[in-house]
This record gives structure tokens, C-alpha cells and sequence, in this order.
């Protein structure tokens, strides 16, 4: 029997409460048809830029909606996400590009100076605006993915030495989300804080979780995050 993948129980959720808050950031919230809608249109962008089979795709944005939806429309396609963190030197960036064979780098609009940057030493690597990605309007019927299909790639800090990437395969991050799912009894009327760095292996579960049942995912606020743990609390009440 065919293994039901993380993003095959975010489109039954989809189907099942399309209606649903799927995720907030600030006063920013999307729908679960929305969401679906939006990761299909960027899967559709993907697959016409990078024909190559279960690629690797670099993401380089903030932790909010758009980088939720482009994580899922990596999946749809059978692709490979890797999270890149704009603070990272040059260097780093342009390390775990080549070592992980990224073919294409998404990226927001105010971000894609620095993007442009790492494609001069990388010219076969293509360049996604996530804006310009979702102007597509051809339907997406992509392929069933696999259990053994590669989830994502996270390198580590690479304090003793380079960052090595950790790859993460789609059978354990489905287990994962399941389990937490479990442990903490998460149902469609719940939502779940994400607080951590997207490059961060923590925040798989927390940006994916909820949208397993259908459940509302909370991407707090960056400098609530950091800076005021009672505003953050307060951003989140407010929202049930």
C-alpha cells in the first residue's frame, strides 16, 4: 500500500476544510484552498524551470506564508527543499549550493539582488522570484511522490569543520508530523506556534503540523519572537 506523504494529508485537508485558516503572520492569513492554490501555481513555475527529476531547490526568504507555500509546492513536485538564511556570508551560501547540487534558487523580490550575487559564481543556477512564480496559470498535476523521495536538506552550523547537510528522507518527516500530531493531541480547531528559524530542523514540525488535520499554523512575528514573549502570546490569543 502506497505511503500517504505530508503534503498528500495537506491536500485531503485541503479538500476536507478548504475553508479553514491554514496559516496567520501578522494580520496576514491564508485559507487551505488558498494555500493549495498558491503552492500548486509555484509547483507549476518550478517544474517549468527545473525539468531535472527530484531536484534540489535552494529557498531563499523569511519565515510567513510565502515560504510555507513554496515549501509545499517543493514537495508536489518531489523536490528537495533546502532553507537558506540571507544572514549566512556568501561563502556558506555558496557552499551548500554547490554541495547539494541545487539547481534553482527561490527567492523573494527584495531579496534577489543577494540571489543574483550567488549566480555569479553559479551561472547554471536558475533564479525564482516566489512573486513571479505564482503568476502561473496552468493546472498542476504533478507526480506521486514516494516515501524514499529526499524531504529536505538542512546543513548543520559547521562549527567543527564545513556544514554538513543532513538529508531528511519523506517517510520520517511524515512519522515525525504524525507523532507530534499525537503527542500533542493537535485537532482541526487547534493552531500551532511556529517561532523557529526556517533553517532550523525544529521548524519542519511546527510550520507543517497543523496542516496535517486541519489545523491553523501561527508564523509569529520575528522581533516578537526574539525580543517580547508576552507579545507574542497576545498576537497568538487574539487569533482563536
Amino acid at each position: 500500500m502506497k505511503t500517504l506523504l505530508a503534503v498528500d494529508y495537506f491536500c485531503d485537508a485541503a479538500r476536507r476544510y478548504p475553508q479553514h485558516i491554514a496559516a496567520r503572520h501578522g494580520s496576514e492569513s491564508v485559507t487551505y484552498r488558498e494555500l493549495d492554490e498558491q503552492s500548486s501555481r509555484i509547483a507549476m513555475a518550478l517544474t517549468e524551470r527545473c525539468g531535472r527529476e527530484a531536484p534540489v531547490i535552494g529557498v531563499l526568504m523569511e519565515r510567513g506564508i510565502d515560504l510555507l507555500a513554496a515549501r509545499l509546492a517543493v514537495f508536489k513536485i518531489r523536490g528537495t527543499y533546502m532553507p537558506l538564511d540571507r544572514q549566512y556570508p556568501a561563502e556558506r551560501l555558496d557552499y551548500m549550493l554547490e554541495k547539494s547540487k541545487c539547481c534553482l534558487l527561490l527567492t523573494a523580490r527584495n531579496w534577489f539582488e543577494q540571489a543574483a550575487y550567488l549566480q555569479t559564481t553559479r551561472p547554471e543556477l536558475v533564479l525564482l522570484d516566489i512573486e513571479k512564480a505564482q503568476e502561473s496559470s496552468a493546472a498542476f498535476a504533478g507526480p506521486r511522490g514516494k516515501g524514499s523521495d529526499l524531504a529536505y536538506v538542512i546543513f548543520t552550523s559547521g562549527t567543527t569543520g564545513h556544514p554538513k547537510g543532513v538529508m531528511i528522507e519523506q517517510r520520517s518527516l511524515i512519522n515525525h508530523l504524525l507523532a507530534k500530531v499525537h503527542d500533542l493531541e493537535i485537532s482541526k480547531t487547534d493552531q500551532v506556534a511556529q517561532t523557529a528559524s526556517h533553517c532550523f530542523d525544529i521548524s519542519l514540525w511546527q510550520f507543517m503540523a497543523a496542516l496535517q488535520v486541519g489545523a491553523c499554523t501561527q508564523i509569529i512575528i520575528e522581533s516578537y519572537v526574539i525580543h517580547d514573549i508576552t507579545k507574542a502570546r497576545l498576537a497568538s490569543s487574539r487569533q482563536r
